[in-house]
């Protein structure tokens, strides 16, 4: 009997997938995280009743039955019977048709064989896989996590210490970096790197990854290098002699050579602050002296030391201090602990938002010390907790004004739901801090993803779409929508992207997924949603009337006015209307957001059609201060005209 090549691969790490190696299948999500059950089980297989418990935890025991013998149909009908093997009750992978990427990597491992088991492990298991409601499937998942990225970590380890014994150091460098990227807080592989690039002669690249391990152990666990770490990079910073006696915080950071514009700001600083301390000096020592010249000098030299003062504590508006949440009572304050960890890391590079932790357990001394370091918004909240639940609650405060942006967050459910909760938490401060009419698709989208992945995605791809840097945006909101599947705002606005980088295919398909998962969010981005795709299938009326509707409930909406007004300028010949009628609208929505180039050159288009020169060229001059580049700028002319039209040619 000749046995059949092999036709199926299931992808396990860096993701859930199965394909023939030329087009993925898919497949619903529960018969996907059946088959990874099956590969982690191998040859032995895995228990009908674990697999019930697994993925139907809240089912009775006949509906979980039923829903498992559906699945299990599912799958034989898309794959074919002899794919997978059912019988006495356990479930498991048929290893003649079943390529596995786990198996590869395992049997690599196993055999010594690192050098292959190394590009085997393309990322975490199951990365960005979730299913809402199954605890127990992501705790299981998470152990395997652990597991298999603990054998991807030896395993470079061991390959990264043999390439230094042979003395081939560009591949240690190599091997420690692979290393660095799965467990960056890892003292071994931070000093494991540290020597292979000095022994590879690159000593400035060795101080650099010395600072940033540092810099990243504060920021992620408010904690120090180990002491081996320390030591090493002392030793490089003064190769010729002792080392100074420096303060061990300080150690990777004032004395690195690469660090000498930290430093250099912390003595303008300190300068800047000097000069009150000489004046109120001078005016002390005036005691005894006639009231009248101390009131003078006091009149004088205070009022300038207090703005030199005030100069040097600079807030940015973007820096956002985590503060150490507070406990109530019993509640267990390692979890507080973790939680702010949690919340820090979910903050950090929401869109435009960079995180600091300050490390003082007293509230009141960090949040001093976040303001030393000018944090323009601080994040202040509690947690409280029992053998049955968390309960969050946080708020995002003004560092300047000490007022609340948005709302109080407050989020609760079961201890091991704490992750879940974090991210909730954190994804609803994202939204209070974008709380203005222009922001009101970015407040939408922070609160219908549960996703900080998504979210992240989606402002990296929102910021991108400001700037005009259209592929790049939509590459970002379709890594929101891989990471969120049921995102809609994120397809929305990565239909939009894909428009203008003429990606149509791409375009229609996130606009008709959009409108199938938009039932959940408000009725204004329903509507927007709907009037666009409308647009897009060149139902003109349609769109008009949709718009229009929305611009009635919601006159403040600078996106609605935008594209009513792009509507009306690319559907005006089909019933005879002037594009004139179309300014009032860009005129409205430019009102409200005084960056939105669009409106400006499709403003000027319609002076020129008016006969209005003047506001033509003041329109333009007032384009170029956003696009100086002359060709640039008439290139998105050109192309927003294109796009106006396109649902006139679809119509």
């Amino acid at each position: 009997m000749t046995i059949p090549p092999r036709s199926l691969r299931l992808h396990t790490l860096g993701g859930l997938s199965i394909g023939d190696g030329n087009s993925p299948t898919h497949r619903s999500r529960r018969a996907l995280a059946l088959l990874s059950i099956a590969a982690v089980a191998g040859a032995d297989g895995v228990e009908r009743d674990r697999i019930l418990a697994l993925l139907w935890p809240e089912s009775d025991t006949l509906r979980a039955n039923n829903s498992f013998r559906q699945i299990l149909f599912g799958i034989r009908r898309d794959l074919g019977a002899g794919e997978i093997i059912y019988e006495a009750g356990r479930f498991r992978l048929n290893p003649v048709l079943f390529e596995v990427d786990l198996w590869d990597f395992e049997y690599a491992v196993r055999i010594g064989d690192l050098e292959r088991a190394a590009p085997l492990y393309t990322g975490p298991f199951l990365e960005s896989f979730h299913i809402a409601g199954l605890d127990a499937f992501e705790r299981w998942a998470d152990g395997e996590r652990v597991r298999l990225r603990h054998l991807a970590l030896t395993s470079l380890q061991r390959l990264a210490e043999r390439a230094s014994a042979k003395g081939d150091h560009p591949s240690a460098v190599e091997r420690w970096r692979a290393a660095n990227a799965i467990d960056p807080l890892s003292a071994r592989n931070a000093l494991g790197l540290l020597r292979a690039l000095v022994n590879a002669g690159d000593r400035t690249g060795a101080l650099i990854a010395a600072r940033n391990h540092a810099e990243l152990l504060r920021a992620e666990l408010d904690a120090e290098p180990d002491e081996s770490v320390v030591r090493y990079t002392t030793a490089l910073q003064h190769p010729n002699g002792a080392a100074p006696e420096v303060p061990h915080r300080r150690l990777l950071t004032s004395s690195s050579p690469t660090a000498q514009p930290a430093l250099a700001e912390q003595n303008a600083t300190e300068r800047e602050a000097a000069p009150l301390s000489r004046w109120r000096a001078a005016i002390a020592g005036l005691a005894g002296r006639p009231a009248i010249v101390v009131a003078a000098l006091a009149a004088v030299v205070i009022p300038a030391a207090a703005r030199s003062w005030t100069r040097s504590t600079h807030y940015t508006a973007n820096v956002v201090a985590v503060l150490p949440l507070r406990v109530y009572k019993s509640s267990d304050s390692s979890l507080a602990v973790e939680a702010t960890s949690l919340v820090s890391t979910d903050l950090d590079g929401a869109g435009s938002l960079r995180v600091i932790a300050p490390s003082d357990g007293d509230v009141g001394a960090a949040r001093r010390r976040a303001f030393d370091q000018g944090a323009g918004l601080y994040v202040l909240g509690d947690l409280a907790s029992d053998s049955n639940s968390i309960r969050l609650s946080a708020s995002l405060l003004d560092s300047r004004t000490g007022s609340t942006i948005g709302d109080r967050v407050v989020v609760e459910g079961a201890p091991d739901q704490l992750l879940r909760l974090v991210d909730d938490l954190a994804a609803r401060l994202v939204a209070a801090r974008y709380d203005r009419p222009i922001d009101h698709l970015l407040q939408s989208a922070a609160l219908s993803t549960r996703s900080v992945v998504a979210m992240k995605a989606f402002l990296r791809g929102s910021a991108a779409l400001r700037e005009r840097r259209f592929a790049a945006a939509a590459d970002a909101f379709r890594d929101a929508t891989m990471a969120d599947t049921t995102f809609a705002i994120a397809y929305y606005r990565l239909s939009v992207a894909s428009r203008w980088c003429a990606r149509t295919e791409v375009a229609e398909r996130a606009i008709d997924l959009a409108v199938r998962y938009a039932g959940d969010l408000p009725d204004r981005d329903q509507r927007l949603i709907s009037a666009y795709a409308a647009w897009n299938r060149g139902l003109s009326v349609a769109a008009e009337e949709t718009y229009r509707s929305i611009l009635v409930d919601y006159p403040d909406d600078a996106e609605a006015w935008r594209e009513f007004g792009k509507e009306l300028f690319g559907t005006d010949a089909l019933r005879s209307r002037s594009v004139i009628q179309a300014r009032n609208a860009f005129e409205h929505a430019l009102a409200l957001d005084p960056s939105d180039l669009e409106s400006i050159v499709y403003l000027r288009r319609i002076a020129l059609l008016d006969g209005r020169k003047n506001a033509a060229d003041s329109l333009r001059a007032r384009a170029a201060r956003i696009i100086p580049d002359a060709a640039a700028l008439d290139s998105f002319a050109i192309r927003a005209f294109a796009l106006s039209g396109e649902g006139k040619r679809r119509s």
